[in-house]
């Protein structure tokens, strides 16, 4: 029995991985840029001595750009993704499940590049998706999307096709769906580094790009996005309240706990790239973290009292509150190395595997995707703590997927929980879920 699994998920993962051809790259595909704001130009590794165009995926055939292998995400790539997927607990549906939403994210990337939480219904063939959100997210909606490609082993220099199952003869080359989200990503950068319109919250818009645009050149170590990658971990940094994290504006005096865990995962892809983060960046936000955290292990979100339901008006507060916050600290100690006390580190393993992944109002896409993260990275696969949360997460996440009856839906996730509605929506739900998914090599 665990032999013919096995077989199954090295089939969909090999049919994942493979490459049959050459890069698939033409020598004009530079990185421009279409808009006004700045950002340097040059052209994509891969993009010289392509003679023949990329063939189809089959399973068993791979073949990846000689600059991903040794780099700190080589879990992502050939074999040592089957057997990390195998390991963590991945099966053939949940490996499934990430190509079918990855298609879904390239049929409904915009024609500039972009993913747009507002407007891809209008890239939708037939009856439109729906569930639509807020366009002032657009930048990290993006950078969301983007990682989810690249957790799935892809740079913009991968020439695997894979056919849209909506539209017949249409086949979607990830390395270029990539390399246009990179594009219209450039193109957003202003002069002092930052991502996207300085909006009301727009500190999550550029950790996700950051994070995005780091993964991109540590995987690829692409020249021409390590400027650019540099230039926003500056912006990041410089943007920290000193000597402890980050809200929705640069060094505004008041921290979260949420902003400063997303801002984390940022700076911690970009160390693993190779870009300069100083320590004592690292040093602010566990401090903050150990100043909101109760002696129960509870995270606070704006200090230590502010624990409990966080609640957006007309949205979150129909849905059940949970450890979001705790996952995020918990995440937030492991990479950046620090080691926690062995009771708040048990306190944190308890309050994630006492609320695991459940639906209806429990749904919460943001949840399980830090809550995998956390327990996976601290607790390794084989623990029965990651192996609980892991079955109960794809027991809840799988099925909520769109299926092939659905038309253009197919493989997306509705974005109505306790973040979605309202904001990135579909797009972002798809991403975030994807990303879930991936958890076992990312």
């Amino acid at each position: 029995m665990e032999l013919c699994r096995a077989f199954l998920i090295l089939g969909w993962v090999s049919l994942f991985a493979g490459v049959l051809s050459a890069s698939g790259c033409r020598a004009s595909d530079d990185l421009e840029t279409p808009s006004r704001r700045s950002a340097p130009e040059g052209p994509l590794p891969g993009s010289a001595g392509a003679s023949h165009s990329p063939g189809v995926a089959q399973p068993g055939a791979r073949r990846w750009e000689p600059a991903q292998e040794g780099t700190s995400w080589a879990s992502r790539l050939g074999k040592k993704r089957e057997a990390l997927a195998l390991e963590g607990g991945g099966d053939e549906r949940s490996e499934a499940a990430v190509l079918a939403g990855l298609r879904w994210l390239a049929r409904h990337q915009g024609a500039d590049g972009g993913w747009h939480a507002k407007a891809f219904p209008g890239r939708c063939n037939g009856a439109k998706c729906g569930n639509w959100g807020d366009p002032d997210l657009d930048v990290g909606v993006t950078g969301l999307v983007m990682l989810a490609f690249l957790g799935a082993g892809f740079t913009h220099a991968s020439s695997v096709e894979f056919p849209d199952p909506e539209i017949p003869g249409r086949v979607f080359r990830f390395g270029e769906v990539l390399k246009k989200g990179q594009q219209w990503l450039l193109s957003q950068q202003d002069r002092e580094g930052g991502f996207g319109a300085r909006s009301e919250k727009y500190m999550y818009n550029h950790a996700l790009a950051t994070q995005a645009l780091a993964e991109a050149f540590g995987m690829s170590r692409a020249e021409v996005l390590k400027t650019p990658a540099e230039r926003a971990v500056i912006f990041l940094v410089t943007a920290q309240n000193p000597g402890k994290g980050w809200r929705y504006a640069a060094r505004s005096g008041d921290n979260d706990s949420s902003v400063t865990g997303w801002c984390v995962l940022a700076l911690r892809s970009a160390g693993l790239a190779g870009l300069s983060v100083p320590q004592s960046t690292f040093d602010g936000a566990n401090a903050w973290f150990d100043s909101v955290t109760t002696d129960d292990h509870d995270v606070g979100y704006t200090s230590k009292e502010a624990t409990g339901h966080v609640i957006i008006p007309w949205n979150s507060e129909r849905w059940a509150d949970h450890d979001t916050l705790c996952a995020l600290a918990f995440v937030t100690k492991f990479f950046t190395g620090q080691a926690l006390p062995d009771a708040r580190r048990k306190g944190f393993i308890e309050r994630l595997v006492h609320d695991l992944p459940a639906g209806k109002d429990k749904t919460d896409y943001v949840y399980w995707n830090l809550g995998s993260l956390a327990l996976f990275a601290n607790q390794g696969s084989k623990s029965s703590e990651w192996q609980k949360w892991n079955e109960a997460m794809k027991m809840v996440i799988l099925p909520l997927q769109a299926s092939s009856r659905d038309g253009c839906k197919a493989g997306s996730w509705d974005g109505s929980e306790r973040w979605g509605s309202g904001g990135g929506a579909r797009i972002y739900a798809t991403a975030i879920n994807v990303l879930t998914l991936e958890t076992y090599y990312r």
